[in-house]
């Protein structure tokens, strides 16, 4: 990769990636300050070190200047959800586990359509790997949160 042109895509897509991991982050830090139930401070601890988390390897990418450990996408679809929300999901401030849950799918899941959206837009290789990367990962927390749903 080493065209000026691909690598300056990448340093923003991570960029922009960055920026978004670090709102989730905000978002669920804001939940945290007003819970007041001991699950919903636990599940919003565990949705910060998630979003830190992925942060930190997508700083990492950045650091290094390719896409080293992230999986190539291969054909990720999330069925049920056909609409993307730009907005982080509204919740009152003594929101029940159940409801910040449901939040976070949600923020999950816009998420991962949004990275795949883009992947299949995109006109470089490099860089329609990078957004289907980022989807997967996404997805993951995705697969994550319906697992805390179900009790698994």
């Amino acid at each position: 990769m080493g065209n000026p042109v691909k690598k300056f895509l990448i340093k923003l897509i991570i960029e922009e990636a960055i920026h978004f991991e670090e709102r989730s982050y905000i978002f669920y830090e804001s939940l945290l300050q007003s819970a007041v139930m001991k699950e919903s401070i636990i599940l919003l601890k565990k949705l910060l070190a998630g979003e830190l988390s992925h942060r930190l390897r997508l700083v990492e990418i950045q650091r290094r200047g390719n896409l080293g450990d992230l999986q190539v996408p291969e054909d990720t679809e999330l069925e049920g959800f056909d609409e993307v929300s730009k907005q982080f999901p509204q919740l009152k401030h003594r929101s029940s586990k159940e409801e910040i849950l449901e939040a976070a799918l949600m923020k999950e899941k816009s998420a991962h359509i949004f990275y795949r959206t883009m992947s299949g837009k995109a006109r470089i290789k490099t860089v329609a790997q990078l957004f289907g990367a980022l989807a997967i990962e996404e997805l993951e927390h995705v697969k994550w949160i319906e697992d805390e749903m179900t009790g698994k």
